[in-house]
């Protein structure tokens, strides 16, 4: 699992850019908001993006009581955008085995990964109510069928992993809501359930991702937080919590790419560790190139790296891929449009088409919160060429509209400076 990079030493600069903000693979769900602000100088190195094989390492199934080729292609599909074909292969699993948890669980991790994105990047925004309500109903049926089993027989394998595995979901669902004392509630008898998992069965590695998750935010619970996680007992070790989600990474069967996400976004990029975010997500874009929620947190590690040629051509060599009206078509391919006009800016070069990439931005109205920045990259652009009157245009635009991370400052501070010349 390696990333091979040319002897080209950039160093990260203070830089004040976009906001992504996460609920990914925890149990509790408690909101990982990245805000990507300021930060210290720190030497990395990186030039020409390149990955050795997969990011994730093969490993032996374990055992499914469920078709584990079905398994296999429906979380293929889902991570490559391929819902149609997912949807048919769980409607499939859940006809030949309506008394099984996994068609219902699977099928549901459809929904979630559609709505996961957009709800999480909006700072923890409800989903629509159709796809929620869909999501909901299946992962309660999902919970249901494996208290079934194991009720039947308190040791089945299978319907304590679904258990568990609904439970955190749901608790994601509630974290996502804001709604803590479910989540937490859901989240510590996830836990506890899958903890059984692997004490039955110690290769059943994809159980790791829940246990992990749910330990590195125990570890990290904020203040007002802290009289549930008492209650609950939510008490976990943030190096635990690594080491499960590599287990999950390394060794896992369904859940590898989902831990790999969730060390690359919710740790990695969250502590500033670039290098380490670049090497998983290009993995991960390596083997599902058609998942845009990938690609762009991908170009934003390359933006943070300071490497503004890399970030515009992998921009460049992946906006064209991804299926126009697909789950946020729109919010992450204008998310990347939005790195790429920053980018050109920074090098400045190519002011044309980041002019262009503005105005789609502009034009669509999403990601909402960046147009701010839409206009502030297009004004900044203007005042290169000398077009003062549309540059004073788009800087007054900026401030009349919802501040993000410091944008009408920025505004305001590039048309003072615009009257002085």
């Amino acid at each position: 699992m390696k990333v091979f990079r040319k002897n080209a030493s950039l160093m990260i600069s203070s830089t004040t850019i976009l906001r992504l903000s996460t609920v990914l693979s925890s149990v509790t769900s408690l909101s990982a908001c990245i805000l990507l602000s300021s930060f210290l100088s720190v030497p990395v190195v990186f030039s020409q993006l390149k990955t050795e094989g997969r990011v994730h390492n093969s490993a032996p199934a374990p055992p499914h009581s469920g078709p584990a080729a079905d398994i296999d292609s429906v979380t293929a599909a889902i991570y490559n955008y391929k819902f149609d074909k997912a949807f048919r292969v769980a409607d499939r699993m859940i006809a030949s085995k309506p008394d099984e948890p996994y068609g219902y669980f699977y099928k549901s991790m459809i929904y979630w990964e559609i709505f996961r994105s957009r709800g999480a990047t909006e700072g923890g925004a409800e989903p629509p109510d159709s796809v929620s309500a869909r999501f909901q109903h299946l992962i309660e049926k999902s919970i249901e069928l494996s208290e079934a089993k194991i009720d039947a027989d308190g040791n089945d394998i299978e319907g304590l992993f679904y258990y568990g595995g609904a439970l955190g979901y749901r608790a994601r669902y509630e974290g996502m809501k804001g709604n803590w004392f479910s989540a937490a509630s859901d989240g510590a008898n996830s836990r506890k359930y899958l903890e059984r998992v692997v004490a039955m069965d110690s290769t059943r590695f994809d159980a790791y991702l829940g246990i992990g998750a749910f330990d590195y935010y125990a570890s990290h619970v904020p203040w007002f937080l802290k009289p549930i996680s008492f209650l609950f007992g939510l008490n976990g070790r943030e190096d635990d919590a690594m080491r499960e989600l590599k287990m999950a990474v390394k060794s896992g069967t369904y859940a590898r790419a989902e831990a790999a996400e969730f060390l690359a976004v919710t740790v990695y990029m969250s502590k500033g560790m670039w290098p380490d975010a670049l090497e998983v997500l290009a993995g991960l874009h390596t083997e599902y190139p058609l998942n845009p929620g990938f690609a762009r947190n991908l170009c934003i590690v390359l933006y943070k790296m300071n490497d503004y040629p890399a970030a515009v051509r992998f921009a460049d060599s992946t906006l064209g891929t991804y299926s126009a009206g697909g789950p946020d078509y729109m919010f992450n391919t204008g998310y990347m449009r939005i790195l790429r006009a920053m980018s050109n800016l920074k090098l400045k070069t190519n002011y044309r088409s980041a002019v262009t990439d503005c105005g789609e931005v502009i034009s669509a109205g999403q990601p909402e919160f960046l147009i701010p920045w839409a206009y502030y990259i297009r004004g900044a652009i203007f005042a290169e060429w000398n077009l003062k009157e549309e540059a004073a245009s788009d800087f007054e635009t900026v401030l009349r509209m919802k501040d993000f991370d410091a944008s009408r400052s920025r505004a305001e501070q590039a048309l003072d400076s615009l009257k002085r010349r």
